[in-house]
């Protein structure tokens, strides 16, 4: 038979109780600061990974500047998306700006920038001009202005595109480009600045009608016409037409007010304008030998 002091069963006592207590706020403290230095640990790793990658690349490129430097190897221009009708004379001229004099191009860590701005400040007929440098050639993104008319001032001849921004003249040959002439001012323009002129800006206005109209068509008319004659531009009342388009051994085609002001001068709008002048255009397959001269500021009967 058991003695009551066996049965009794041992409470811990309130020291005990404490101890144990202590030990397991310490175990959790011990086990937080493990998992924390084990995390800085990882993300230091991390970045000394992503440092040492970073370095390489850096380190790479500038070794292969510095070999092209040292082998003076030259690199060839690259252009980006450049438009069909880009010709020899403008691309050499592309080519001899990006180059500013030197007789060829290198590879050097800011010959990108001095390309880019060489582009920028000394040939207008490029916009929003980017450049990189790759392992085989500087490459070249960009806009490209491209002119609507020439005009012959008294400085020479000048472009100017469908925003009215003024281009150096470089000989085009990929397309076709009217010429207006008549205009007042006579100064030579800044190129790369808008060309504000009334009268230079209403012959703009009908040469990219013509343009539309011409594309749409299978035979083009638009190799027929010489230029557009601005001399009489807003004489309101004037039996003079105030713009007329010029032939090439044809016709004077009294156009009329500029495009937007038919109906303030009580002409027929410029759809019926174009309909009646490449209805009679397809009708003989050309304007040559064919008419005096053709009328289009009055309704047809």
């Amino acid at each position: 038979m058991a003695s009551q002091k066996d049965n009794k069963k041992v409470k811990p006592s309130a020291k005990n109780g404490g101890t144990a207590k202590k030990a397991k706020s310490k175990a959790r403290k011990t086990g937080g600061a493990k998992s924390f230095l084990k995390a800085a640990t990882i993300i230091t790793i991390i970045i000394m990974i992503a440092g040492i990658c970073y370095g390489f690349v850096k380190l790479e490129s500038f070794v292969r500047f510095e070999l092209c430097r040292e082998n003076e190897s030259s690199v060839s221009l690259r252009l980006i998306d450049k438009p069909e009708w880009l010709n020899q004379e403008l691309l050499k001229r592309i080519n001899e700006t990006a180059r500013m004099g030197d007789e060829r191009l290198t590879f050097k860590p800011d010959t990108a920038a001095v390309v880019a701005r060489h582009l920028d400040n000394h040939l207008k007929w490029l916009t929003d001009i980017s450049v990189r440098t790759t392992a085989e050639a500087i490459e070249v993104s960009a806009k490209y202005r491209k002119p609507i008319a020439q005009l012959n001032t008294d400085g020479g001849m000048y472009y100017v595109d469908e925003d009215l921004v003024a281009l150096d003249y470089i000989p085009i040959n990929t397309f076709k480009i009217l010429e207006i002439t008549g205009f007042k001012n006579r100064q030579k323009p800044v190129p790369g600045q808008y060309w504000r002129e009334d009268d230079i800006a209403a012959g703009v206005k009908l040469i990219r009608i013509l343009q539309q109209m011409d594309r749409q068509q299978t035979k083009k008319l638009i190799y027929e016409i010489q230029s557009i004659d601005v001399s009489n531009y807003n004489k309101r009342g004037s039996e003079v037409s105030q713009l007329i388009i010029k032939t090439i051994d044809g016709p004077e085609v009294l156009w009329g007010a500029e495009p937007g002001q038919a109906a303030a001068n009580i002409e027929p709008p410029e759809e019926e304008k174009l309909m009646s002048l490449y209805q009679m255009f397809r009708t003989k397959g050309t304007l040559k030998g064919e008419y005096k001269y053709i009328d289009l500021r009055f309704p047809k009967e």
